[in-house]
């Protein structure tokens, strides 16, 4: 079955913000871009475990999409 984005949109809950645990993986990076789009007033919130070497990298990365 397709994904549609609008129907995803349409199940979230309407309180304002939203918040979006925002890991710098995948799943996340396109919920981030999902809700950019969607009009819904959100916020985005990365917290780095350090669990992995790679772990400044993911920060960066979020931080700067978010910047962006």
């Amino acid at each position: 079955m397709p994904l549609d984005p609008n129907s995803i949109v349409k199940q979230l809950p309407r309180q304002r913000p939203l918040w979006l645990a925002l890991s710098g993986g995948l799943d996340s990076m396109v919920l981030l871009h999902l809700l950019h789009g969607s009009g819904l007033l959100f916020k985005a919130l990365h917290v780095n475990h350090q669990l992995s070497p790679n772990a400044h990298l993911w920060q960066a990365q979020c931080q700067s999409v978010c910047t962006e």
